[in-house]
């Protein structure tokens, strides 16, 4: 977690199977990160932001986070 007088960020890196970016989560959203290694999550109205040739995704007033239960199934029998 990085601070300053009136500001806190948390950075996150997520992935899929083909790359990794970090998500920067500011104020509130630092406080209470609802996520832990191993979690799919969806996070809704991010902004995009590149700065000293790095692209990551930066939270605002209007981001949400919700975490997905994944399960996976095993086929028994088809018939």
């Amino acid at each position: 977690m990085k601070s300053g007088e009136n500001w806190r960020r948390r950075d996150v890196t997520v992935s899929d199977t083909s790359n990794a970016i970090t998500v920067k989560l500011w104020n509130e959203l630092a406080d209470v990160v609802p996520l832990e290694a191993g979690d799919h999550a969806i996070f809704t109205n991010l902004h995009v932001d590149y700065y000293r040739h790095q692209t990551s995704v930066k939270s605002n007033d209007e981001t949400e986070i919700r975490v997905c239960h994944v399960y996976t199934l095993s086929v028994i029998n088809i018939r």
